[in-house]
């Protein structure tokens, strides 16, 4: 879904930076009016105060209502530990809304959030932004190293049960999330018949590989119509496809992420 809102570069303030723990942040940003965004864009924040921090970073929209927004994020860099730094009533440059949307939950018997780590992000926006239109339980599958890497969670209160699973079993499933995936499938299948199926992920690459995998096995086995997308992370220097700095491979060439993504089709990405 291409649909895009007005892009605007306008200044927030913090209305809290809040730590979850393991280097988890939940950012709470207010603006002056009232903002709109679409479930996986992304806003790029610039530091501008920080001479070495001269490119804007980008991060998923966790939440948007109103002329707030929200933001979940991870300390992995000099520009997140930056912004971990800052406090209420501090002010952030933000470019928004970049980037197209995932599809509308249609004609779906049932949806698949997958998300690895942080990029539950724009899948809790998705549950959140299409709440009225989603007529059965969607299965949000979240996937971390080890129970600490979950200090998330209580932040997605507001979604139905959340399915976890933690690569050494500290938490939920032992196991990939991709293969608490195929079980939660094998499971509904068991139970009801179904024809179409909606799948949404976000997460690190070798994750998004797998899953792409395993809908493509599950497709021949059952015969169900799968429908998947990806929403795709990549560091980023513009936000606006002007230095094709974040491409990633498809079937049409090198497309990229911040501009015709960051969700793409899964059927047209190629994985190294």
């Amino acid at each position: 879904m291409n649909t895009r809102e007005q892009i605007i570069k306008i200044h927030a303030e913090i209305l809290e930076n809040k730590s979850l723990g393991a280097d988890f942040y939940q950012l709470r940003l207010k603006f002056p009016e009232q903002v709109k965004a679409l479930p996986a864009q992304f806003v790029m924040l610039s530091f501008a105060e920080r001479r070495d921090l001269y490119l804007p970073r980008p991060f998923s929209i966790f939440d948007c209502e109103g002329n707030t927004l929200q933001i979940l994020y991870k300390i992995v860099g000099k520009g997140s530990a930056y912004l971990a730094s800052l406090r209420e009533k501090d002010k952030l440059q933000c470019t928004m809304p970049l980037g197209n949307s995932f599809e509308k939950p249609d004609g779906a018997d049932e949806i698949f959030l997958v998300g690895g780590g942080f990029g539950v992000a724009p899948l809790h926006f998705f549950k959140k932004y299409y709440a009225s239109q989603l007529q059965r339980e969607t299965h949000f599958l979240v996937g971390a190293k080890t129970r600490e890497q979950l200090s998330f969670l209580p932040i997605l209160k507001d979604t139905d049960e959340i399915h976890v699973a933690t690569d050494d079993g500290s938490s939920g499933f032992k196991g990939f999330v991709t293969e608490l995936f195929a079980k939660k499938f094998a499971e509904i299948l068991e139970t009801r018949k179904l024809k179409s199926v909606l799948i949404l992920a976000c997460g690190p690459s070798n994750m998004l590989k797998a899953l792409k995998e395993m809908l493509s096995s599950l497709r021949l086995q059952t015969k169900v119509t799968m429908r998947a997308y990806f929403s795709m992370e990549a560091r980023m220097a513009c936000g606006f496809g002007v230095c094709n700095g974040c491409v990633v491979k498809t079937k049409n060439g090198y497309k990229r992420v911040c501009y015709e993504g960051p969700v793409f089709d899964a059927d047209n990405l190629l994985f190294d």
